[in-house]
């Protein structure tokens, strides 16, 4: 078996990969580019199932479950690092918790 082969057997949609999403998993997006396919998936997913997932988003870039019509779902939301002007107004609103960190640590 080449390593196409392999990489291809363990390749999933974005869908199938958020249905391994359960109640109170914690959800951690990079820095820099946010992954733009699986982002959106697990987004659906927590409205779906309405769980209580805990989101901690790393300098976020556009995210829905930034929007004032989503805060009264069940998941935990927070910043570390940048709040951007994505983040900035769930700061404003108290739905969401900053933690400052630095880049050495």
């Amino acid at each position: 078996m080449s390593w196409q082969d392999d990489y291809a057997r363990k390749t999933v949609s974005a869908m199938d990969a958020a249905q391994l999403l359960r109640a109170g998993d914690h959800l951690y997006t990079p820095i820099g580019g946010s992954p733009q396919t699986i982002l959106p998936a697990l987004f659906s997913r927590v409205i779906g199932l309405d769980m209580n997932a805990k989101i901690r988003a790393c300098s976020p870039r556009g995210h829905d479950w930034f929007e004032d019509e989503f805060a009264g779902l069940g998941f935990d939301l927070s910043m570390e690092i940048f709040a951007g002007p994505f983040g900035r107004p769930a700061l404003e609103a108290l739905r969401a918790d900053w933690y400052p960190e630095l880049f050495s640590n």
